[in-house]
């Protein structure tokens, strides 16, 4: 529901269409909870076996009781999901056929058709974060899937929303947008000076976390543009407006200051990034030969 009511304060109608994605560590801390979204948003709920408890099928309610249109949800697994949720995968398929997608295991069937109708079609993507110890920037699969999805949309001349779902707390799930869920991550971590000071009391380790934070910001800002440049200002002042981080980024790993100043190099040409300071692509290009040189 509040992902519904989310939606509908932006836009003022219902999703048609979504997809949700689903991995197989999140779904044994959670017990399966993004299952039993989209089923309820599909108009579903499970049967289950009176004397085991086991869920024995699905079954279809009707329109009077959602009280509301249903949303026709496609469903997209990572290998891990796939590997260990075989019987729930079959029990979203006798919800609707043809809605789960992902890698191929043993026989599979070839339908990039079919899943790029069913991107086409999705008014947004739903991606749901349950682990307080864990934040959107922390993960290469994050970007990967959300701007891989957004990426898809624009191709084919499109585009939908991303609602980061917060169910931290299961009692109370708090949806927002991708962009306001990167920026409470870059305030409240990437350019926390006790973060950065804390990394840096990791050598090698603290500077190749500041390159991952760095390669993840701007590739949700390469590949969804919802991220503003501000943030990827704020992020560039913390780890290279700073001499001191700056100096311990090039000293401890100078691959990670090489990679850190490309990327944000890359933010530039692609005017993601518009800094106040015209001398931030000599200083970039500066640090890459710095960095060169240094491992040299």
């Amino acid at each position: 529901d509040e992902v519904l009511r989310s939606y509908m304060q932006s836009h003022g109608d219902w999703p048609r269409s979504l997809l949700i994605d689903l991995w197989g560590s999140a779904s044994l801390r959670t017990g399966g909870e993004e299952i039993a979204q989209g089923l309820a948003l599909m108009g579903c709920r499970p049967q289950w076996d009176g004397a085991t408890g086991r869920v024995t099928g699905i079954e279809v309610l009707p329109p009077a009781t959602l009280g509301r249109p249903r949303v026709d949800v496609t469903w997209r697994i990572s290998g891990l999901f796939r590997d260990m949720f075989p019987t729930q995968i079959a029990l979203i398929d006798a919800a609707a056929t043809s809605h789960v997608y992902g890698g191929a295991e043993g026989e599979a069937i070839s339908a990039p058709g079919a899943f790029e109708d069913r991107v086409a079609e999705a008014d947004l993507l739903v991606h749901t974060g349950d682990d307080p110890g864990r934040d959107i920037l922390e993960g290469s699969a994050d970007v990967a899937f959300i701007g891989g999805f957004s990426a898809a949309l624009a191709a084919l001349g499109k585009n939908a929303d991303v609602i980061v779902l917060d169910t931290t707390d299961p009692q109370k799930p708090k949806p927002c947008s991708l962009g306001e869920a990167v920026s409470r991550v870059v305030r409240a971590r990437a350019v926390n000076p006790r973060f950065i000071a804390g990394q840096m009391r990791h050598g090698p380790r603290g500077a190749s976390e500041f390159a991952e934070t760095v390669d993840r910001l701007v590739g949700f800002a390469e590949t969804t543009h919802a991220i503003p440049g501000t943030l990827i200002e704020a992020v560039h002042d913390a780890y290279l407006g700073d001499p001191e981080v700056r100096a311990f980024i090039l000293r401890e790993n100078p691959a990670a200051a090489k990679i850190i100043a490309e990327r944000f190099l890359s933010a530039r040409r692609r005017g993601l990034w518009h800094p106040l300071r015209n001398s931030i692509d000599d200083d970039l290009a500066a640090l890459i030969a710095e960095a060169q040189e240094v491992a040299a």
